[in-house]
């Protein structure tokens, strides 16, 4: 049968003629396309939204289909790869979680008390808690005391950050103090995510970064927050110093007894199968001299005389600060105590920062002592005669044979001080061959190391240059140099004031310093949270410096308008005064 009979046949059966009279014709249709297509766009002034616009048609047929291909994708690989693949898996809930946040309306009613309480849980838990006691789930990473309270902190802090304006604001206007030391800081940490596609093991560094962000940016955000309020550094400073006292006692009993105090004693769930944690557990004892390094809750010796170095500014501060005898009596004692500490770490590092606390916070506290009374002799003599005294112990460290093994080391630390020169010799093609970054952790890959090795880089400068490049290592370091030259500029500058707390700029700056010095011979990142918190601190105390300068113009203005009142003025005054306090 021909194709034109079958056409009459159709056109002539009853459905057909139904289905002319329903559907529309198709000219008419595409007629009314193209008016649809060529009328007149409204004008959409902002807040609001063309909800009839183009793309919005489109994507409320295509969003659907596109989301339902990728649940049906991400449930096939899940359910093939579970439990070892969780955390990428996890990925785009996390990233539905952030929308959700971004989301919220603006609401100055946010939970600021939970994130301070997770945060004092989170400095609290990184001293006192050993890092390699943790649980280990199947896929998962170590759920550490530290990710254990980090992770909530992050949560409130981003909440805030999305729904309160005025919590916004307090940040930023603390971090005003010190707009080109804070610019810096977020600089290096955009620079860590710009190094990532550098990687040869991209979830791995990854992993490093999204961790670095709860710990170091999350951690110096809260602090700018919460160390805007007089009162709150004080009391942080109190609890470090008031954590450092179990730290010592611990050290003490675990260098009697020779090895670590909860070796042996560890629950089952708490118990970690990897290499790092059994060395951790194991002990330490230095090869050439058999003498036990004592760690305490930290996971090397080397980290443990780096915390007590780091405390001793603040344990000087306490015992010669304006506080009560008790607690000046206190501190007192525990200067030598932390120096016996390091002694029994048997790190060099920690000598080094203990020397350097200890020199640096006498230089602070003359100048400042110098400065508000000019016509002490004892200070002037300090200030004038410091250069001799640095001097002096400089070449002390060099010729006195007890004091340059002590520093420097001996024939026992040769083997080390030999690893340090070659570890500046093979980082130096590395980072020539890549100077924007290989990416974060991979600093010992890129050195050379094989996959078997045990890595453990010595200087932490060596570490930042090769994962995030020159730009990374000098943003770091010029981050910490501007903080510093911050405080010791408002030390020596700012007008007296009765403000107990800010007399905590000498301890501060003089800590910093030191953990500069020590970064030069010590990598392990474990103590940043600590250190970036400091660094808040600082910059709180310089805003708040510079607000309290701001208002003398206006309470001088003031002053000088009530002693050019007249005297009959004044007088009413005060009978006005007298006659109210009359009962």
């Amino acid at each position: 049968m021909k194709p034109s009979t079958w056409k009459v046949r159709l056109q002539a059966s009853n459905w057909w003629q139904a289905a002319q009279a329903v559907l529309p014709d198709p000219r008419s249709v595409a007629d009314l396309w193209r008016e649809w297509r060529a009328r007149p766009r409204p004008i959409v002034l902002r807040p609001y939204v063309d909800l009839h616009s183009r793309w919005r048609l489109a994507a409320k047929v295509l969003a659907p289909l596109g989301i339902g291909l990728f649940c049906i994708v991400y449930g096939f690989f899940y359910a093939i790869t579970a439990p070892y693949l969780i955390i990428p898996l996890a990925a785009p809930i996390a990233v539905l979680g952030l929308l959700a946040i971004w989301a919220l309306p603006e609401n100055n009613v946010v939970p600021t008390k939970a994130m301070e309480l997770t945060f004092s849980a989170l400095i609290i838990g990184l001293i006192l808690w050993p890092n390699y006691l943790a649980l280990a789930l199947p896929g998962l990473p170590w759920i550490t005391m530290v990710r254990l309270t980090g992770f909530p902190m992050a949560f409130f802090l981003l909440i805030s950050l999305s729904a309160s304006t005025t919590f916004r604001d307090r940040i930023l206007d603390t971090s005003s103090a010190t707009p080109l030391a804070f610019r810096m800081f977020l600089l290096f940490s955009a620079n860590e995510f710009i190094t990532l596609p550098f990687s040869h093991k991209l979830t791995e560094s990854i992993n490093k970064v999204i961790i670095q962000q709860l710990n170091w940016t999350g951690v110096f955000l809260v602090s700018l927050y919460i160390f805007r309020k007089p009162g709150r550094i004080e009391r942080y400073l109190f609890l470090l110093l008031a954590i450092a006292i179990p730290i010592v006692a611990l050290a003490f009993i675990e260098s009697e007894e020779q090895h670590v105090l909860w070796a042996g004693h560890v629950p089952s769930f708490l118990r970690v199968e990897d290499p790092s944690a059994q060395r951790a557990l194991a002990g330490a004892v230095r090869g050439a001299t058999g003498q036990y390094r004592a760690k305490a809750t930290f996971s090397t010796a080397l980290g443990l005389s780096e915390f007590v170095a780091l405390m001793t500014p603040f344990a000087l501060h306490w015992a010669v600060g304006r506080y009560p005898l008790l607690l000046r009596l206190l501190g007192l004692a525990l200067i030598p105590a932390l120096y016996f500490v390091v002694r029994m770490t048997d790190a060099r590092l920690g000598v080094a920062g203990y020397l350097a606390s200890l020199l640096i916070y006498l230089l602070f506290w003359s100048l400042v002592r110098w400065r508000r009374r000019m016509s002490d002799i004892l200070t002037a003599a300090i200030v004038y005669a410091y250069p001799s005294v640095f001097l002096a112990a400089v070449a002390a460290t060099m010729f006195v044979h007890k004091i340059h093994v002590i520093v420097f080391g001996g024939g026992a630390q040769a083997a080390s001080n030999e690893a340090r020169g070659n570890q500046f010799r093979m980082a130096l093609p590395a980072l020539l061959r890549n100077p924007i970054g290989h990416g974060a952790g991979q600093s010992g890959d890129a050195m050379g190391y094989g996959a078997g090795d045990f890595i453990a880089i010595d200087s932490y400068y060596i570490s930042v240059a090769l994962d995030y490049g020159i730009i990374g290592l000098t943003l770091y370091v010029a981050m910490f140099a501007m903080v510093i030259g911050a405080a010791v500029t408002t030390m020596l500058r700012a007008p007296p004031t009765n403000d107990r707390e800010a007399a905590l700029l000498m301890p501060l700056a003089t800590c910093l310093c030191a953990f500069l010095v020590i970064r030069g011979v010590f990598e392990q990142p474990d103590i940043h949270p600590m250190i970036f918190m400091m660094v808040a601190m600082v910059i709180a105390l310089v805003a708040r410096a510079k607000a309290q300068a701001a208002q003398l113009p206006e309470v001088a203005a003031r002053q000088a308008v009530i002693e050019q009142q007249p005297r009959r003025i004044q007088a009413a005054a005060g009978a006005v005064r007298r006659g109210r306090q009359r009962p």
